[in-house]
């Protein structure tokens, strides 16, 4: 079975579109009760496990998804071999970096990395 092909690649897009919709409904509804009004208070909300957890989670369905609809244009649009290989491998790099930076940040954030 190729990887990402067909059905996976739906699942995967529809998956993680409702992981960062439901992301993007909790994690303000969690906030809200907090009262944050600046930056340290801010800081400290977004340290908690919880929230380091919800952000690593969206930002990991946001690269997913973005993997996959790259992918497929890249797969629809470059028919040369090498200019497909090097597209996606391109792609692959630049989303791992992102996705690397991010829960660097997270985690510093919440003070893992200290």
């Amino acid at each position: 079975m190729k990887l990402l092909t067909g059905l996976w690649a739906w699942v995967v897009q529809r998956g993680s579109a409702l992981l960062m919709i439901s992301l993007l409904i909790v994690i303000p509804l969690t906030m809200i009760p907090l009262n944050i009004n600046n930056y340290t208070s801010w800081q400290q909300a977004m340290a908690s496990p919880f929230m380091v957890v919800a952000w690593s989670l969206f930002f990991i369905a946001i690269i997913a998804h973005a993997w996959v609809g790259i992918r497929d244009i890249i797969l629809d649009y470059v028919h040369n071999l090498l200019f497909r290989t090097l597209s996606l491998s391109a792609v692959a790099v630049a989303l791992t970096g992102c996705i690397l930076w991010l829960l660097r940040v997270l985690l510093l954030n919440a003070g893992v990395g200290q």
